[in-house]
C-alpha cells in the first residue's frame, strides 16, 4: 500500500508492479476464452441437435456466452493495462 507522501520512483515501482499483475490476469483471462472456445466448438459439433434437450443443451449454450464474457473482460483489463502504461510514463517525465 501507498503512503500518501510516496515519492515518483515509489509510485513508479508501484504501477509498475500493478501494471504487471494485470498483464498477466489479462492473458490467464486471454487463454481461458480460448479454451472455452475450443470446448463450446467440440460440443457444438459433437453433439447431435436431438441431445440438447434439457441442461446439456443449455450448458452448450452456456459455453459460448461464457466464452464471450471473458472476451470483453480481457479486452477490458488491456484498455485497463494501457491506461496504467500511460500513467507510469507520465509519471517517469515528472521531475
Amino acid at each position: 500500500m501507498l503512503k500518501k507522501s510516496s515519492s515518483a520512483p515509489e509510485l513508479e515501482k508501484s504501477l509498475g508492479e500493478v501494471l504487471q499483475t494485470n498483464q498477466k490476469v489479462s492473458a490467464d483471462v486471454k487463454d481461458a476464452a480460448e479454451e472455452l472456445e475450443v470446448v463450446h466448438a467440440v460440443l457444438d459439433t459433437k453433439v447431435p441437435e436431438e441431445d440438447r434437450d434439457g441442461d446439456l443443451g443449455a450448458a452448450i449454450d452456456r459455453t459460448q456466452l461464457l466464452e464471450k464474457k471473458l472476451k470483453e473482460s480481457s479486452e477490458q483489463l488491456d484498455i485497463a493495462n494501457d491506461a496504467l502504461q500511460e500513467a507510469n510514463r507520465k509519471l517517469r517525465n515528472v521531475d
